[in-house]
C-alpha cells in the first residue's frame, strides 16, 4: 500500500564525500484531514451558491463587513462589485424611515436581551428599495463583548407587495 510522505533532506560534505541524509515523515493524518476540509468547503459553497439568501459577516471589533455575491445581487449589483465592506457602509442603504429601528435591534441582541430577526428596506443600486428579512447570530467572548455576527438577508419583495394588495383589497371591502 501506498502512503504519503513528506521528505526533508540535507546535503553534507565530510573527508571529501557527499553525504545525504533524509527523514521522511508518514503525513497520512494531515491529508485526510486537508481532504476533509475540502469537502467541507465545498459543501458549504454549493450551500451558499445554492440558496436564495444574501449571507453577511460582521467582524464588531473592527467594523468590517463582508456580504457574498447573492447579497450583492439583492441590492441590483455585480459579484465583482464592491459594495459593503464595513457597517458604516450597510447603514447607507437602509431606509431612512428604519434606521433607528434596526440599530435598536441589534444593540438588543447584542446585549443578550432579543434575537436578530427583522423585515426592513434596502436601498437598490437603481434607486428604489427592497424588502429583506435579516436574521443574525452574535458571537460572545468570554467576557460578554460581542465579537463577531452573520447572518444572511432574504428578498422578500414579493410578499411585501402581496400583503400590501391584500391590506388595500381588504380595506376597499371594508368600504
Amino acid at each position: 500500500s501506498t502512503r504519503p510522505v513528506e521528505i526533508s533532506s540535507s546535503r553534507f560534505t565530510g573527508n571529501g564525500k557527499t553525504f545525504v541524509q533524509g527523514i521522511f515523515r508518514d503525513i497520512t493524518e494531515r491529508k485526510q484531514a486537508e481532504l476533509a476540509l475540502q469537502a467541507k468547503t465545498t459543501e458549504h459553497e454549493l450551500i451558499v451558491q445554492g440558496s436564495a439568501a444574501g449571507l453577511w459577516t460582521w467582524d464588531i471589533q473592527t467594523g468590517e463587513a463582508h456580504i457574498s455575491s447573492r447579497y450583492q445581487q439583492i441590492l441590483g449589483f455585480a459579484a465583482d462589485e464592491t459594495v459593503i465592506t464595513s457597517f458604516e457602509d450597510f447603514a447607507e442603504f437602509l431606509h431612512p424611515d428604519e434606521c433607528s429601528v434596526v440599530a435598536a435591534c441589534i444593540r438588543q441582541h447584542l446585549a443578550h436581551e432579543d434575537t436578530y430577526d427583522m423585515d426592513y428596506r434596502l436601498r437598490h443600486k437603481a434607486g428604489h428599495y427592497v424588502w429583506v428579512n435579516a436574521s443574525g447570530q452574535a458571537i460572545w467572548d468570554d467576557a460578554g463583548t460581542p465579537q463577531i455576527m452573520a447572518g444572511s438577508k432574504l428578498d422578500i419583495s414579493d410578499r411585501k407587495q402581496a400583503e400590501l394588495q391584500l391590506q388595500q383589497t381588504i380595506a376597499n371591502l371594508e368600504q
